[in-house]
């Protein structure tokens, strides 16, 4: 945390310490606590509130909690609002009484009311930290601000002055009820630490010294008017005793009862002209410190130039160069230095048109700055690629003078910019060749090597897909396994080529019988099995049609049969696995039963089946 945040939140400390010590006296009947001395007054019971509420709002604030700061700020007006508005309107709102009664009556014309400064203060206070927190900061608000800070400030210091020069004016205005001395020093920590949550808010908090400044003498004046005021009560008083014996003269008489507001004018004359000297103190220091930054970056601008690696000339409005540094020298060579030369002349390559005085022209007519890229040639002939960039140069007058020319050699950078691109199209041809090697890998790792139709693999996948659809209620599915009858006695009859052509012929006629939305795979060996959405009379249909094409193909060896067993989804159907094992128990029960027919497992008793890969086929 900051100091200045610290003093502030050390201020609202002590305000709230302060209130609810003087609570405490008032509910104890400590008499010191209420008003320190005998002679004193006592503080009001809604004072002390004021100081705890006025104190947790500056915490708050110091805190970064800008709701409780405001709900705080908020109470604090409102008690000194509703006691002006008593004192304003001669009436009892009865608040005076409200939490406490006044039994401290001696003296008093409002028993348990506040002194009107002392509300006018917590009123100031309050508005000061909700403006503080304002959504739109600026060095007037921050002016106000501290104004009230100040404010509160100077008439606790006025106060407290009055309590020890035995002015009682300093600290009762008129005959209503006096403020406390711990009041007035409360009012002077707490404005101190407005002052100072200002100051650690405010970007241009230096700015408002002069305010600062003219309010302590304005505060001083206020002093020396009140003491005025008394002398010349006391005064008063003497003659009236004395009466018209010893009568002073006319001209002294005058100047005794003019004096007060002589004094309050010339203090405020001399207030208004203090904050004006801090003002004229402080521009004439900010232009100093201006000049100085303005020379310094003037020169660490020229050793930026001086030592930048691009070439930077600067040309009037004819075109010619009027100044160039050594990056210009070095690239372009003796002919910077034999004369007069035009920047039109030096950039110039194989008769090429002009460049920068046309650009001149159409800065003339408002254009901002330019790039364009030529090939120049350096002092040795070698050529170059020259990005350059043409801005507009304008004095501090705003006239426009000239241009200045960047030229930086990015020869480098297209010799880079080629190969990059160069690099790109083997890059994106090795990519491509990369794609199709992957889809075919993915295509292999999914159709089975011998009839060319899925595998198990990407039965297992698609089996998923549909098995969620159909639980979702989206479409109906059903499962078809078979196989060969008899392909063992198949291979070892005829052979394993005989037996392969037969499982590819198989495959085919799966392939043609099938709708698209079907899906047909090898599960293994002898073994197909095909995933469809479709109801158990449809799946049947196709089982048997399937069947009944395997058995009129005409076979080259001996006629071939199939045996079907199918299962369909319904709402008891846990998983993939249950349906591929319903189908396995039907498609036993159709070897069992004869071979060469479709069962579907609906048809099953409930007795336990082995799968069809247990029987000998």
């Amino acid at each position: 945390m900051q100091r200045k945040n610290l003093f502030a939140l050390i201020a609202g400390l002590v305000s709230i310490i302060l209130g609810l010590t003087v609570i405490v006296g008032w509910y104890t009947h400590n008499f010191v606590l209420l008003r320190i001395h005998p002679a004193f007054v006592a503080m009001a019971f809604n004072t002390a509130l004021g100081f705890a509420f006025s104190g947790s709002a500056l915490v708050a604030a110091t805190l970064r909690r800008p709701r409780i700061s405001m709900i705080c700020a908020n109470i604090v007006i409102l008690i000194g609002f509703l006691t002006l508005l008593e004192y304003a309107c001669q009436v009892n709102l009865r608040i005076d009484e409200l939490f406490m009664r006044a039994y401290i009556r001696a003296g008093i014309v409002n028993p348990g009311r506040m002194a009107v400064c002392t509300a006018f203060c917590f009123v100031s206070l309050g508005v000061a930290i909700r403006m503080h927190f304002g959504t739109i900061r600026g060095s007037r608000q921050s002016a106000v601000v501290v104004l009230l800070g100040t404010t509160v400030m100077g008439l606790g210091i006025i106060a407290l002055t009055g309590y020890f020069t035995g002015v009682t004016t300093f600290y009762t205005w008129g005959k209503l009820t006096r403020m406390a001395a711990h009041t007035a020093v409360g009012f002077i920590v707490v404005g101190m630490g407005v002052i100072s949550l200002e100051w650690t808010r405010s970007r241009s908090f230096l700015r408002l010294l002069p305010i600062l400044a003219g309010g302590i003498t304005l505060t001083a004046a206020l002093c020396l008017w009140q003491a005025l005021i008394v002398m010349q009560h006391g005064q008063e008083q003497w003659m009236a005793k004395v009466g018209n014996a010893v009568p002073p003269p006319a001209g002294l008489v005058t100047i005794e009862r003019n004096m007060p507001g002589i004094a309050l004018t010339l203090g405020l004359i001399f207030a208004v002209l203090k904050a004006l000297s801090v003002h004229l103190a402080q521009l004439s220091h900010e232009r100093a410190l201006q000049s100085a930054v303005a020379k310094r970056e003037k020169s660490r601008l020229a050793a930026i130039v001086e030592s930048s690696g691009d070439c930077i000339l600067s040309c009037d409005l004819n075109g010619d160069v009027v100044y160039c540094n050594e990056a210009a020298y070095d690239f372009f060579g003796q002919v910077l230095r034999n004369g007069t030369i035009t920047a039109d002349e030096l950039l110039a390559v194989g008769g090429k048109p002009a460049i920068v005085l046309p650009a001149i022209a159409r800065m003339r007519e408002g254009r901002k700055s330019e790039r364009l890229e030529i090939r120049c040639a350096d002092k040795t002939g070698a050529k170059h690629d020259l990005a350059i960039t043409l801005s507009p140069v304008i004095n501090e007058d705003g006239v426009f003078t000239g241009v200045a020319a960047i030229a930086r050699d990015v020869s480098a950078m297209k010799e880079i910019e080629q190969q990059i691109r160069e690099y790109a199209v083997v890059l994106e041809y090795q990519n491509a060749e990369l794609e199709l090697a992957n889809s075919k890998l993915h295509s292999l790792a999914r159709v089975d090597g011998l009839t060319g139709i899925a595998n198990q693999r990407a039965f297992r996948e698609r089996a998923a897909e549909e098995f969620v659809r159909a639980r979702d209620g989206a479409t109906a599915l059903s499962i078809i396994m078979l196989d060969v009858d008899r392909f063992k006695q198949y291979n070892d009859t005829y052979g394993h080529p005989a037996g392969d052509e037969v499982l590819r012929t198989l495959g085919g006629i799966l392939s043609r019988e099938s709708r698209a939305i079907d899906f047909v795979a090898r599960y293994g060996g002898e073994e197909f099995i095909l995933v469809l959405p479709r109801n158990v009379d449809d799946a049947m249909v196709l089982a048997k049609r399937i069947r009944a094409a395997v058995e009129k193909e005409r076979w080259p060896l001996r006629s071939v049969t199939i045996s079907c067993g199918v299962s369909t989804f319904h709402v008891e159907t846990r998983d993939v696995d249950e349906l591929v094992a319903l189908a396995d128990k039907a498609l036993y029960k159709s070897k069992i039963d004869g071979r060469n027919r479709v069962t579907h497992a609906g048809e099953l008793e409930d007795e336990a089946w082995p799968s069809a890969s247990s029987f000998l086929h």
